[in-house]
């Protein structure tokens, strides 16, 4: 419980971080947006047949 306080308190009374993201960090984060997306996108084309078996909306085709 006191580890909790501890933590509580040092985030209350936290100073100013002085840190500093660089303009490729943005473009960074983008690009592991897209790439969870489009491997999303391409998972769920990939298995399709399956997961509309899964829902019962369709049997798949052997």
């Amino acid at each position: 419980m006191r580890l909790k306080h501890l933590l509580f308190l040092s985030v209350l009374f936290a100073g100013p971080a002085c840190a500093y993201i660089d303009p490729g960090t943005g473009s960074l984060v983008l690009q592991f947006l897209l790439a969870g997306f489009f491997a999303s996108a391409f998972f769920i084309k990939t298995q399709w047949k399956r997961i509309k078996t899964l829902f019962g909306s369709k049997k798949a085709d052997d």
